[in-house]
């Protein structure tokens, strides 16, 4: 998420990731830490899931990774809520139970991670 977070930055858009510290990051994403301190790309704690759904708009996209029943992390959309689920577009189901997306956001290896994406400050 850190790579995909500095990638953006480079492409012009505003990024912050909120992350879980990460006790073992792995060489690239050492490498990306240290891209993203000497670009300016915030690196704040995790949010709660209420806090993530209320920061994200039309305006500002909230991209997360969660782990799927096969143990792959998978990245999506954090598109809003409707009723009990959350929406994620690029989900096969297209939501979650937001209970469901919770375990699978704070799996092992996941750090509850959210990056934030707009075209002015995220």
């Amino acid at each position: 998420m850190i790579a995909l977070a500095v990638g953006l930055h480079e492409l012009g858009l505003h990024t912050a990731l909120f992350t879980d510290p990460d006790d073992h990051p792995e060489p690239l994403e050492q490498h990306c830490y240290r891209l993203a301190r000497r670009r300016n790309v915030p690196i704040r704690p995790a949010l709660g899931l209420q806090e993530a759904l209320s920061r994200t708009s039309r305006a500002r996209i909230g991209l997360v990774c969660y782990d799927t029943p096969e143990g792959a992390g998978h990245i999506s959309p954090l598109a809003g809520h409707r009723g009990q689920d959350v929406l994620l577009p690029l989900d096969p189901a297209g939501r979650m139970p937001a209970f469901d997306f919770e375990q699978r956001w704070c799996a092992p290896a996941i750090l509850r991670q959210l990056v934030l994406v707009s075209t002015r400050g995220a």
